[in-house]
């Protein structure tokens, strides 16, 4: 176990020889320990496909499912069929496909996966939430390309997508932020700040705490988006408004 997370996992078995079986690898899914989550089980599982589905539990009713997909090169590729994945504004796919298409890279050449599984994405309306003009990979592999892909419904196109520095992996780590949308309300008088009953110092904190997924953030104005929302929280959180009582 991780400290902090609940760990889901997904080990890889491979045959042995003589028989039985070692594991050799796999997926896992990290949920942040004091949220209600729980793995839901696959009705028809594909041997040649790893994927696990973890969803988590939100206020009022509602959930969102995180679906972890690792699809090997070679014969998986060939047999795999996006249509077996879910969809819908509440599932969240990210993961290992192998394949590559320019509508979450723009400088890679198709291949026959890469197309299926654009096709798929246009007729469901789950889009990749990767920057088409940056990749996934290292670069010191020698190439850069993107197998790996976060896809979500378009409703979540004003999310924030990003890499991360390499933590060792050849793949770089993808940073993906899903913004909620608010509940819209009628408009009322804008109240001003109580700047001087602000708590600075909590403020200060709260932005320099959240500054290091700014930071490591190599789109610009993805990095200003998440920049101002990260300013806004703190203001709520700790600067006092006119009118309204605690």
């Amino acid at each position: 176990d991780l400290d902090g997370y609940h760990v889901f996992r997904r080990d890889r078995i491979l045959p042995r020889r003589s028989g039985g079986a070692v594991r050799g690898g796999g997926i896992a899914t990290l949920i942040k320990k004091g949220l209600s989550a729980e793995q839901v089980l696959l009705s028809d599982p594909k041997q040649y496909t790893e994927r696990m589905d973890v969803t988590v539990h939100l206020n009022n009713h509602k959930h969102i499912t995180f679906v972890n997909v690792y699809l090997p090169p070679g014969n998986a590729t060939d047999r795999f069929k996006p249509e077996s994945l879910p969809v819908g504004d509440d599932i969240v796919i990210a993961g290992d496909f192998n394949c590559h298409a320019k509508l979450w890279a723009r400088r890679e050449n198709e291949d026959a996966l890469g197309k299926k599984m654009q096709q798929w994405m246009l007729k469901t309306d789950m889009l990749p939430m990767n920057n088409p003009r940056a990749h996934t990979l290292h670069a010191s592999v020698g190439t850069m390309t993107s197998p790996d892909i976060v896809i979500a419904n378009s409703k979540h196109d004003r999310s924030t997508w990003c890499t991360l520095d390499t933590i060792g992996s050849d793949h770089l780590p993808m940073d993906f932020e899903v913004r909620a949308d608010a509940v819209r309300s009628k408009k009322m008088p804008r109240k001003g700040w109580l700047w001087r009953k602000a708590d600075w110092a909590a403020f200060i904190n709260h932005v320099e705490d959240g500054a290091a997924r700014v930071v490591g953030c190599a789109d610009v104005d993805r990095a200003n988006d998440r920049l101002v929302r990260l300013m806004m929280e703190a203001a709520a959180k700790y600067i006092p408004r006119k009118g309204h009582k605690k």
